[in-house]
């Protein structure tokens, strides 16, 4: 089953994958013919048998292999058994979120930072994913990384100069900003991984499992003392931001290719996580 679900998302795919991509029934056959009229006419009938079976299994697969895990040949399980793993795997994030949300102290911090909020998705989606998506799509190009690498770390000092050179503490501290950063970042991935555990479970799953850790179990906009802030925990954030990176591996794991996934959905949480960091590094 893990062998299928690594298939599923890094590959090796098959000849006939694009014409998937794009809805187009299909299938790649490979086969050595004799120079025998019954080992043709043979041939010929094992493929049309293949042909039907594979379109039977396709219909009962809803035309969408991703939406289902295979742990043996005969064998499949179905969406409406792993889907309760994934929510549980999402529990962490909306709970965060609803512990956010129902604090009292004070004004609303999440309301008050609104503006912030606001930034930090503008840059997300409009400073890095829709130019990356525009200059690259999903095919791989030459200086891939060095493109995704200047739109992100541009991106990351705008947001650091807005949420952190520019903030006024009359208005809220960076604890609040914290605050409301996190509570979007992990509703934002809970609301982003709900359909993508429909689509493709294989890709959902691996995802879950690392955002939820990152965006639910450490509360980030928590004041700490200068002396629990120190060299550790800058070391853990610059760790784990390097090793989550895209350019430093994941990009490569896919085939060097910024795919819908790491373009939309990896790559504005993984500023947003960024962000947290900063603030937490800053305060």
């Amino acid at each position: 089953m893990l062998s299928f679900m690594t298939s599923l998302v890094i590959g090796p795919f098959p000849p006939h994958a694009p014409f998937l991509d794009r809805g187009i029934d299909s299938l790649t056959v490979r086969f050595r013919l004799h120079n025998t009229q019954d080992n043709h006419m043979h041939t010929t009938q094992q493929l049309a048998l293949t042909l039907r079976m594979l379109s039977g299994l396709h219909e009962t697969l809803h035309h969408s292999v991703t939406q289902y895990l295979l742990p043996s040949k005969d064998k499949f399980v179905s969406n409406g058994e792993y889907i309760y793993p994934t929510l549980l795997l999402l529990l962490p994030m909306a709970l965060r979120v609803l512990l956010i949300v129902l604090m009292k102290d004070g004004d609303n911090a999440v309301l008050r930072c609104w503006r912030e909020v606001t930034t930090l998705a503008t840059v997300c989606w409009g400073g890095v994913s829709l130019p990356l998506w525009l200059l690259m799509g999903e095919d791989h190009i030459d200086h891939s990384n060095t493109i995704y690498s200047v739109l992100y770390l541009v991106a990351l000092l705008l947001l650091y100069y807005v949420m952190v050179v520019r903030s006024s503490p009359s208005s809220h501290t960076l604890h609040d900003t914290a605050e409301s950063v996190q509570c979007f970042a992990a509703l934002l991935s809970v609301y982003l991984h709900v359909p993508l555990a429909l689509a493709h479970v294989s890709l959902a799953i691996p995802s879950a499992l690392l955002w939820s850790p990152l965006l639910a179990f450490p509360a980030y906009y928590k004041k700490r003392s200068q002396q629990s802030l120190g060299f550790l925990t800058r070391g853990w954030c610059l760790l784990l931001w390097a090793i989550t990176w895209p350019p430093t591996g994941l990009a490569a794991v896919f085939g060097g290719r910024y795919t819908m996934y790491l373009t939309w959905v990896y790559t504005p949480l993984h500023l947003m996580f960024a962000t947290l960091c900063l603030l937490l590094c800053s305060s």
